[in-house]
């Protein structure tokens, strides 16, 4: 079971290609999908879910 707060995290490799992760707390886990191909622009994001509101790093 996921918990109320969740952090994702989109870090796309050298080739395009990108890995995304869901973690129950720091460094535990939940969900993972490697993903083959993307046009994201930047290296990393991590983005925060709390009580069903998607939130920026800057509004955490």
């Amino acid at each position: 079971m996921l918990q109320r707060i969740q952090f994702w995290k989109l870090r796309v490799n050298s080739d395009h290609s990108a890995s995304l992760t869901c973690e129950r707390d720091e460094g535990n886990i939940a969900l993972s999908q490697e993903i083959s191909y993307t046009d994201f622009p930047l290296e990393s994001v991590t983005l925060y879910l709390a009580d069903e509101v998607l939130l920026l790093p800057s509004e955490y």
